[in-house]
Formats: C-alpha cells, structure tokens, sequence
C-alpha cells in the first residue's frame, strides 16, 4: 500500500496521535503510548512510498498502537472505500 501523507494524517488522528507538525516537519505523537511519527512535510496528495509505510506500520504495532501491522493499511482503506461511496452518492 502506497497512502498519501493525508490519507495517513486522517488515519493517525483516528488512533488518537496529535498533529505537532511544522513548516518542515509532518510530525505526530501518540501521548499514551510514546509513539511518534517524523517525515519531510510534503503535500498532502504525496505519496508515501511502501517501505517507509511497512517500517512505520511496524514500528506502530511495536508501541502497541496498532494489534497487527497490517491495522493501518486496512484503516486507510476503509477511509478511501467511505469516501467513494460517498461520492457515488452524490
């Protein structure tokens, strides 16, 4: 999975981390747990490549954020499933 860097703002919030980003940096942290997530800021449409999305999803299942790995990825893809329907609706 390749999400953008707001496919995976969204889904962040979603796991409760709290957007402590800069002019230079995309940066989250997750209080309960001490998880924190640091990238170069990009777009929001920018994609994130897949490893750097595997590495981070497996360090997120390492601070107990997420049960399995694969959490985030099914996570943003229910998001991008709702926003479709979403527009086919309208």
């Amino acid at each position: 999975m390749e999400p953008t860097y707001g496919e995976l703002a969204k889904a962040l919030a979603a796991l409760g981390f709290k957007n402590r980003s800069n002019q230079k940096v995309f940066f989250y942290a997750h209080e309960p747990s001490g998880a924190e997530v640091v990238l170069p800021l990009k777009e929001s449409s920018t994609i994130i490549h897949k490893e750097k999305f595997a590495s981070l999803s497996w360090r997120l299942e390492g601070f107990g954020v997420l049960e399995n790995e694969n959490d985030l990825g099914k996570m943003i893809e229910q998001f991008r499933m709702k926003e479709h329907k979403a527009v086919a609706q309208a």
